[in-house]
């Protein structure tokens, strides 16, 4: 099962584009991502972290159900991912798998 672990890091006391899809449901979204559709499609099914940085556990994740292919005109790479998941606390505590060089925000797909 694939997975991919970002960097999202928080903005005062909240994760920066982490919402909440639905009240009555645990369907979860994380936006604006810089990340092929492609790589975006491979993880459908699979599990995304998200961690504060990479040295630090994954403090929310879960299932990946979809994505949504977004255009944010404003930056220079507009076409961004965002990610529906199902949360599921077994994701929290995850450690950074994948990538790791110091510029990476992301791990990349993870077979």
């Amino acid at each position: 099962m694939s997975s991919l672990h970002l960097i999202c890091k928080f903005d005062g006391a909240n994760p920066r584009g982490l919402y909440l899809v639905d009240k009555g449901s645990r369907l979860w979204g994380s936006g604006q991502w810089d990340i092929s559709e492609k790589e975006a499609a491979s993880v459908v099914g699979g599990n995304l972290y998200l961690h504060e940085t990479k040295d630090s556990p994954a403090y929310f994740g879960g299932k990946v159900k979809f994505y949504e292919l977004n255009e944010v005109p404003e930056l220079a790479r507009s076409e961004r991912i965002t990610f529906i998941f199902e949360y599921d606390e077994a994701a929290r505590g995850k450690s950074w798998s994948g990538q790791g060089h110091s510029m990476a925000w992301s791990s990349g797909v993870v077979e």
